[in-house]
């Protein structure tokens, strides 16, 4: 049972009602020692049952000291415990206490409920937020979604194929490259999913004869765009199986495709 599953069992009420088991009780006392932000619900919990029971509490009838401390005078200390279970003073004192006990219980429950109502409503502000963060992610994801497909369909946007060399003849992978916007993204879905071990793709750009590290690459879900840097002066793209983490310079005997711009 995990701690959502504890409060929701009712055992924390139950306890600070003290309806609990000695069995129920170890189990309450143990949750509280692991989770000490529970003491303070439990706290919170015994203060409104107090202000609940003095505000709900019943008062006994004024004269009821007085004709009790008259029965002692009359009847003698010594009769006291002699009282039979089932004469009519015994019923009279049970129906008396029952007043007082009914309503004690009456409260312990509706308290019970009040609880049950609170932690209900939290859940339900809990539940409510997360559907409000799962709306705003939606909305993110598909204005970004809006966001790359303007991207791709802009007049100046190229696609770009950087095809795999001899090591590699069934790798392409595409490249959408902008230089109005000076925007760069590569589609990583079509990267091997497992390259070798310790090792991972890098991509760079040759410019003027210099390699210039663009990014690290990782393969991903079907259509992933991976922004990488743009570099106007670019002649071609390359991609390099490098140690993992990228080096900086590239491998090129470890090149695995590459083409002009």
């Amino acid at each position: 049972m995990d701690k959502e599953q504890f409060l929701a069992s009712g055992l924390l009420e139950q306890y600070v009602l003290g309806l609990t088991s000695t069995q129920e009780t170890a189990e309450v006392e143990r949750w509280l020692r692991q989770h000490p932000e529970l003491k303070e619900e439990v706290s919170a919990m015994q203060d409104a049952l107090e202000k609940y029971s003095l505000a709900q509490g019943i008062k006994p009838p004024p004269h009821l000291k007085s004709k009790i401390l008259h029965q002692i005078d009359s009847d003698g200390p010594e009769n006291l415990l002699q009282v039979e279970p089932n004469n009519q003073s015994a019923l009279l004192i049970r129906r008396s206490w029952t007043r007082f006990i009914w309503p004690a219980i009456a409260a312990a429950a509706t308290v019970a409920l009040v609880f049950t109502l609170l932690r209900n409503n939290a859940m339900v502000h809990d539940l409510r937020d997360a559907q409000e963060e799962l709306v705003q992610t939606k909305a993110v994801c598909e204005e970004e979604a809006q966001r790359f497909q303007a991207f791709i369909q802009h007049p100046a946007t190229k696609k770009i194929m950087i095809k795999g060399v001899e090591r590699a003849p069934d790798l392409a992978v595409a490249v959408f490259w902008n230089p109005e916007e000076k925007l760069a993204f590569v589609d990583t879905s079509t990267l091997p999913s497992a390259p070798p071990a310790s090792k991972q793709f890098q991509i760079w750009a040759d410019v003027e004869g210099e390699m210039i590290n663009l990014g690290l690459l990782k393969s991903a879900p079907q259509d992933t765009l991976l922004p990488i840097a743009f570099l106007q002066k670019a002649e071609s793209l390359n991609i390099t199986l490098e140690p993992e983490g990228g080096s900086p310079h590239p491998h090129v005997e470890d090149l695995v495709a590459s083409s002009p711009i």
